[in-house]
């Protein structure tokens, strides 16, 4: 994978070096390498997966080439799961100081931008770029998740859900489920994300 930049997102903070967590983020849109964004393949392992979830839905800058998870869970994959299909976070109370100056003529968000908009200030980002803009560029990288049915760190049942939260959001995802596998990676799973990449022009085509 290409080497990334070591300056991080703002809020995302530095990349876990504790357990059997790996990961690397993006450091902006002018860091993403001389080969461009297209040609970044971005993610983690563990507490690694789960920091990147994050980081790849704040990216503001081109869509990367993909991105590739294992062994992990996405940390608000609850709560943007329920926003998404009721339109509220749960457990929101009824504010009777709310207006309701909406435009009803403006186009519905998309659940990918209404994620977004909910992270930003969840660590209190500011928007500098269009909403519109970060949820493009995340929502035009391919995923790939693979994951231990036998994990006893970070429940299987985890990872599907980082995955239907990922799929609702409008992401492409591939899923992969190893029944034999614990909390780590393993040759079937790297098989799968080396024809995940070819499949994506990213692997090495070469025999």
């Amino acid at each position: 994978m290409p080497a990334s930049s070591s300056r991080l997102l703002p809020g995302v903070g530095p990349p876990s070096t504790s357990g059997n967590s790996r990961t690397s983020a993006p450091g902006g849109r002018d860091r993403a390498g001389a080969g461009g964004a297209k040609n970044v393949v971005f993610g983690g392992l563990s507490q690694g997966c789960a920091a990147s979830l994050v980081a790849l839905l704040l990216w503001d800058g081109d869509p990367l080439g993909a991105f590739v998870g294992m062994a992990g869970w996405f940390p608000y994959a609850y709560r943007l799961s329920n926003l998404i299909q009721l339109g509220t976070e749960e457990d929101d109370p009824f504010d009777p100081f709310q207006r309701d100056d909406k435009d009803e003529t403006s186009p519905p968000k998309r659940p990918i931008d209404e994620a977004v908009a909910w992270l930003r200030e969840q660590i209190e980002l500011s928007c500098g770029d269009s909403i519109e803009r970060v949820g493009s560029a995340s929502g035009m990288t391919p995923v790939f998740l693979g994951h231990g049915v036998l994990d006893d760190k970070v429940s299987v049942v985890l990872g599907r859900m980082a995955r239907d939260t990922l799929t609702q959001l409008g992401l492409q995802v591939m899923w992969k489920e190893y029944g034999d596998l614990g909390h780590w990676y393993s040759n079937d799973m790297l098989r799968d994300l080396a024809e995940f990449l070819r499949c994506n022009s990213l692997g090495d085509t070469q025999e």
